[in-house]
């Protein structure tokens, strides 16, 4: 259990970097989705983006299904952040 919870905070502190890795590209969708739905992590909507991208585009015929599930939640991130630097 302590082994899975280090590795997501590890994730969602260093998402620029781990999401560049060819191991990231073999998560399941369920810890995808946790991890880009986290309000920890430390990312920005362009990162979260791509790392969404590269991650369908690694088996595109299985995962392809999965984009828009995706999709709401890069979308979401980037109007936290637009009305957070707003006020």
């Amino acid at each position: 259990m302590y082994s899975i919870i280090y590795k997501l905070l590890y994730l969602q502190s260093f998402y620029s970097q781990v999401y560049k890795k060819e191991e990231f590209l073999l998560i399941t969708f369920d810890q995808i989705l946790q991890i880009i739905k986290s309000e920890d992590l430390c990312a920005n909507e362009e990162n979260v983006y791509e790392s969404v991208m590269k991650w369908i585009k690694y088996d595109k015929e299985n995962r392809n299904k999965h984009l828009p599930d995706l999709m709401e939640y890069v979308q979401s991130r980037k109007f936290a952040n637009y009305f957070s630097v707003r006020n």
